[in-house]
């Protein structure tokens, strides 16, 4: 019962002291191993965390706090974070100096994520490794954390159940108008003249007239050049003979997403990979091209990710089939084929 009353004050001062919500394990205890054969028993740290906001959207920054209670004959090694931990980039670490509380010794480190994925998110537990000055080892493992992520684009489902506002009432005009409307006159008048002003100026230098859908026309043409240059210099880097198979699919999907801006004129690159199906679709990507397409980001963001990296053969192929989709999908209008 002692123990018990002392694990309650101790998350009630943290919580205080850290001003979020705190998750512990739902028995109350830490989990650790067990000691060695005729040490003394230890008292095991306990690990707490804390995550805010508990709502965020795509990009946002959230901050995940995890903090150690433990004796002063023993000590905790924080884990190692690497650059991503589950659907969560890490962008910032920030350690805090230890801080007397209840008896025990606090540490604190905030974790600043950022996330890239939609819907309830979840931020592993991450294990503590810790000894004691009587020898005894253990681990303990952080609770695993929850955040929700809500996507940036209007849902268009939710958006046509909108019921539509009244207009509003007729602005009453001053009563003496003519001030306003010889103002409006002169404004409207002097637009009028700039813009035949500009047209003449323009037609008497000849200077050719680019329109918006030219230029654009233009970047989907060339768009498959781009592309094949792109893929032949990541070819030739071996990344996948280097090892290097995460920073590959970074590279190679950074290659298709530009491609697929250029050439259809959708944001693939602001855009996550289960926002981009309906905006390919509307682009005009055939639904197997669309798959092909989904499926290859989908295996780059496990090995950005999740760190599921696939073998090097699997990533020169995918290579490939990059370069299959650029020449299949390029612009109707173009000549010659892969330089």
């Amino acid at each position: 019962m002692a123990r018990t009353a002392h694990s309650v004050a101790l998350v009630a001062a943290v919580a205080l002291a850290s001003g979020a919500a705190l998750f512990v394990p739902a028995s109350g205890q830490p989990r650790s191993e067990s000691a060695p054969d005729g040490a003394a028993a230890a008292s095991p740290p306990e690990v707490l965390g804390s995550i805010a906001p508990s709502k965020a959207t795509v990009g946002d920054r959230v901050r995940a706090t995890l903090s150690v209670a433990r004796d002063s004959t023993v000590s905790v090694e924080f884990p190692g974070v690497a650059r991503s931990v589950g659907p969560f980039e890490v962008v910032d670490v920030v350690a805090y100096p230890e801080e007397p509380l209840a008896g025990r010794i606090l540490e604190r480190r905030d974790y600043v994520l950022v996330p890239f994925e939609t819907g309830e998110l979840r931020l592993p537990g991450l294990p503590f490794a810790w000894t004691d000055q009587s020898g005894e080892a253990g681990t303990v493992v952080s609770d695993t954390l929850y955040v929700f992520v809500e996507s940036v684009l209007v849902d268009t489902a939710a958006a046509g159940s909108l019921e539509l506002r009244d207009i509003k009432p007729p602005f009453e005009l001053p009563r003496r108008v003519w001030p306003y409307i010889v103002g409006a006159a002169i404004l409207a008048a002097t637009a009028v003249g700039g813009r035949l002003l500009r047209r003449w100026l323009r037609a008497r230098s000849q200077a050719p007239d680019v329109s918006t859908e030219e230029v654009a026309r233009a970047r989907r043409a060339a768009a498959h050049r781009v592309a094949f240059e792109r893929l032949r210099a990541l070819e030739e880097e071996d990344l996948p003979g280097r090892g290097e198979i995460e920073r590959f699919y970074v590279e190679l999907t950074d290659v298709l997403r530009r491609y697929l801006g250029d050439r259809f004129g959708v944001d693939a690159i602001d855009h996550t990979t289960a926002e981009l199906p309906p905006l390919l679709f509307e682009a005009g990507v055939r639904a197997d091209e669309l798959d092909w397409t989904l499926a290859l980001l989908s295996l780059a963001d496990l090995s950005k990710f999740a760190r599921e990296h696939p073998d090097a053969e699997r990533a020169r192929g995918d290579l490939g089939d990059v370069r299959e989709f650029v020449d299949k999908t390029r612009f109707a209008d173009t000549e010659g084929g892969q330089p």
